[in-house]
């Protein structure tokens, strides 16, 4: 692959830590100052975007954290939502999400 379409997270430690990407979500505008998040905030979407011959406007996909209940002290409860666009569809739905519950 070429170096400007990838990214690569590393971490070289004897330990058994990996890398990790972090997205962070507060209901405060300030940054450094804390508001506690509510029921279905979104805390982060990684989405799938192809040239369709006109633009790059529509997702093919995406994959949306959520908090899914009402969070306290050291408790978000989260859910993971996994959503699709069918040939020939105009918009995602969702195709599969985990709560938490197995």
């Amino acid at each position: 692959a070429n170096a400007d379409t990838t990214t690569t997270l590393g971490r070289w430690s004897a330990d058994a830590t990996s890398s990790r990407m972090l997205f962070v979500k507060s209901r405060n505008g300030t940054i450094g100052s804390s508001t506690i998040v509510q029921d279905d905030d979104d805390l982060g979407n990684i989405g799938f975007v192809a040239d369709d011959g006109s633009d790059f406007a529509h997702l093919a996909a995406s994959i949306t954290a959520s908090v899914d209940g009402t969070p306290g002290a050291n408790d978000v409860p989260g859910r993971l939502v996994f959503a699709t666009t069918a040939d020939g569809a105009a918009s995602r739905r969702q195709s599969s999400a985990w709560d938490g519950e197995y």
